[in-house]
């Protein structure tokens, strides 16, 4: 798998310079004062030393660094950056924005004397973190309105009811019936439907619609309105970018955007050699890539190509005990490293 190279250049494309070579990293940010780079690798956050010298870029190992490492966070972290003009670290997980001093980043020194080999259980330092709150009003119609002279195919086994009136108040069906002219209170606005059909909002528990512009995201997407046209009213997206889709899910529950309701696993839990991995060697390791989903904002995780079976069982373990759901889905072929 190709890896992902950190490079400076001169602005008139000259003089290109490797420094750093990642296995994974998605997002990498230089420091002010060009001796440090913060990046995210396989969901979490980390740093490490910039090689002022040297013709070849040095690749990261997390396991066993060549240059100074510190783990920042092992439930998720990501959108890494620098404050205090280099003097601290931050980052984002989940409603979270954490801050970190430079300082207090990397693992202590072992103490004189002890074992070249010896291994240190691996600590994550404790961060600032404040929790960002944003609410806004769930979109709510308001009023009486007569629905008249559709047929409507309603839940009732097959019934389908001719020239009927549907009366809604606010965001609630109240009632379902036969023309009826009297029934319509005089203060409802009324809606002429003379040959349409109407049918219960329908629901695809498995829409695929949100691998599109990742972080730019459209005013008017264009499935949503695809969907809707065809009576799809909620949908259920089972492998999404993971910013993309729980945002613009919060921005039809306030109808800043138009669209059915979404909800959605967010990016799987991927068993295969990727950027995006999810690496699942216990249950704990379940636990973390729950909680870092649910934190995002998913109900349900989908368990994607984890070639062992103790590896599933552990997602669906961790799922109960987070109260979520699992959607499972395996593939002929699962490389991994």
């Amino acid at each position: 798998m190709p890896k992902a190279v950190l490079a400076s250049i001169q602005l008139d494309g000259t003089d290109r310079k490797s420094h750093l070579k990642f296995s994974r990293a998605e997002e990498a940010s230089l420091s002010p004062d060009n001796r440090w780079v913060a990046f995210s690798e396989l969901h979490n956050a980390y740093v490490t030393a910039l090689p002022l010298v040297g013709k070849e870029a040095v690749e990261i190992n997390l396991e066993s660094p060549a240059l100074p490492l510190g783990q920042l966070t092992d439930d998720g972290g990501e959108f890494v950056s620098w404050a205090d003009g280099g003097k601290t670290l931050a980052w984002i997980y989940g409603p979270n924005y954490h801050r970190l001093a430079l300082e207090k980043a990397f693992p202590e020194p072992p103490p004189p004397g002890a074992p070249k080999d010896a291994k240190k259980k691996k600590e994550i330092p404790k961060s600032d973190a404040i929790e960002i709150q944003l609410s806004l009003p769930r979109a709510k119609p308001s009023g009486l309105v007569a629905y008249v002279g559709a047929r409507v195919v309603t839940m009732k086994g097959d019934e389908v009811l001719e020239r009927a009136t549907i009366l809604v108040d606010g965001d609630r069906i109240r009632s379902i019936g036969p023309a009826d002219p009297l029934a319509i209170p005089t203060q409802a606005k009324v809606v002429d439907l003379a040959g349409k059909t109407i049918i219960p909002g329908l629901f695809d528990e498995h829409a695929h619609l949100h691998y599109s512009t990742l972080d730019v995201f459209p005013q008017r997407p264009w499935k949503y309105l695809a969907n809707l046209a065809y009576g799809v009213t909620t949908t259920h997206d089972p492998s999404a970018s993971t910013h993309e889709v729980f945002t613009q899910s919060e921005m039809v529950e306030t109808g800043a955007i138009v669209g059915p309701r979404i909800f959605s696993t967010g990016y799987i839990l991927y068993g295969a050699d990727s950027p995006g991995r999810a690496i699942v060697n216990s249950l704990e390791d379940a636990r973390r890539h729950l909680r870092r989903m649910k934190a995002l904002g998913a109900f349900t995780v989908k368990s994607y190509m984890q070639p062992k079976r103790e590896q599933r069982q552990w997602v669906i373990q961790a799922a109960r005990e987070l109260e979520m759901m699992v959607v499972p889905e395996g593939a002929a072929i699962s490389r991994t490293t």
